[in-house]
């Protein structure tokens, strides 16, 4: 659903397509290993590999990010969503470009505008300003995702955190 977010959002904004924005099949995804995920990358050309990073997944970002980069160093990777926190150790990783804290959409927008004018990247990006949500394009309206009789359909009913504890960034 993150990665319909950043795709449906990014289109809006740049309509002549200069950049084509596309993840994992769904079926890969659920139930692909990494040794299938890797396979499946490595069969394509792309220039930017972006992870939506929460705490089930982790590791196993870390982990894919380093076989990307083994295998094609010149591929920029994005790490962004709740585990991604001033902090984090995830932080420290060598195999990830930039890290993005906080909503991605206009982040990712700035970062994919970097990479097609081949200007540097930052390593740490925050934003900080609240993103106004109907700017951001249903991901099932604009066709990113499709939904199938008897399939799951994921929603998004509110982002963030409602509450505002100490030990976190997420809210």
């Amino acid at each position: 659903l993150a990665g319909a977010y950043l795709k449906s959002y990014w289109e809006t904004l740049d309509p002549l397509k200069s950049a084509q924005i596309d993840y994992l099949p769904q079926k890969l995804a659920d139930f692909g290993g990494d040794a299938s995920i890797l396979q499946w990358l490595e069969s394509r050309s792309f220039e930017v590999c972006a992870f939506t990073v929460f705490m089930w997944n982790l590791e196993r970002s870390l982990y894919l990010a380093e076989k990307i980069k083994e295998k094609k160093p010149q591929t920029f990777i994005l790490f962004g969503g709740p585990e991604i926190s001033e902090g984090s150790p995830a932080l420290k990783s060598p195999f990830v470009d930039t890290f993005v804290s906080g909503e991605g959409e206009r982040q990712f927008t700035f970062l994919i505008n970097k990479i097609i004018r081949r200007k540097p990247l930052p390593r740490y990006c925050r934003e900080t300003k609240p993103l106004d949500l109907s700017t951001v394009p249903n991901p099932y309206l604009s066709r990113s995702l499709k939904s199938r009789p008897g399939q799951i359909l994921h929603l998004e009913t509110m982002r963030g955190c409602p509450f505002s504890c100490a030990y976190c960034y997420y809210p």
